[in-house]
């Protein structure tokens, strides 16, 4: 009876173009919140830092995620920063911080994009192009110095989305990366060597490696339609005690 009701479950579900999946077979890179809890009590997952931000998108799926936890949303364009406050400001969870990070701190010049979640002090893509000549000095620190400032011992995940200058903020977080107090790490790579707005996923993984991470899994894979082959996705890093 079981198996027969199976079987009309997934022929419904695949007629509207959707897979019917067992959780517990499932692979992973398919469900980042069921591939946490395997390792991990979802309970535990209290402190979350949202590096590129953006307008707070990702924010509120972490916090329906983990609904102990709290967020720290860091977004430095002012303007999407605004955006920002408005779509969180309902969820006490939620804090936003209108700086962004990197492996210095400092006062940097970007060229806004049209596409604010394009924006980045990532040289290789940091140009008027898009644009004209519209600029913002915008603030960076570092995720010790952050830290450090706010007492914050240990982040129990931190995803960053920085259009390419990912290494560096993990790099600026090394204090506590070195001491394993990143539990999770969830980073924004890119798997093709012409593709300058995302971090190259082996040099993300060689430096996580040597430092107790191990790959968990790989989320959202995009081609860009580009149909060769994978150009982005999100690798999640979990520390290896």
């Amino acid at each position: 009876m079981k198996k027969k009701l199976r079987r009309i479950v997934e022929s419904l579900v695949g007629s509207v173009n959707h897979k019917l999946l067992n959780k517990e077979i499932m692979p992973l890179g398919i469900d980042l919140q069921h591939d946490i809890q395997k390792n991990t009590s979802l309970q535990s997952i209290k402190t979350i830092f949202d590096i590129g931000a953006n307008v707070g998108q990702t924010a509120l799926q972490f916090r329906n995620m983990f609904k102990l936890g709290t967020v720290y949303s860091f977004e430095p364009i002012s303007r999407t920063y605004q955006q920002l406050t408005t779509n969180v400001q309902r969820d006490p969870g939620i804090k936003p911080y209108n700086i962004g990070f990197s492996d210095k701190s400092g006062r940097f010049k970007v060229f806004l994009q049209k596409d604010s979640g394009l924006n980045s002090i990532n040289e290789k893509i940091n140009t008027p192009n898009d644009s004209g000549q519209h600029t913002e000095e915008i603030a960076i620190s570092t995720v010790d110095e952050f830290c450090s400032t706010h007492n914050i011992q240990h982040i129990d995940l931190l995803k960053t989305d920085t259009e390419g200058i990912d290494l560096k903020v993990l790099q600026g977080a090394e204090n506590l990366i070195s001491k394993g107090k990143i539990t999770y790490i969830l980073v924004e790579v890119g798997f093709n060597e012409d593709n300058a707005r995302n971090t190259p996923f082996e040099d993300v993984r060689k430096h996580l490696y040597q430092r107790g991470y191990k790959l968990r899994g790989i989320y959202d894979q995009s081609d860009y339609w580009n149909t060769k082959g994978m150009e982005t996705a999100n690798a999640l890093f979990f520390y290896q005690h």
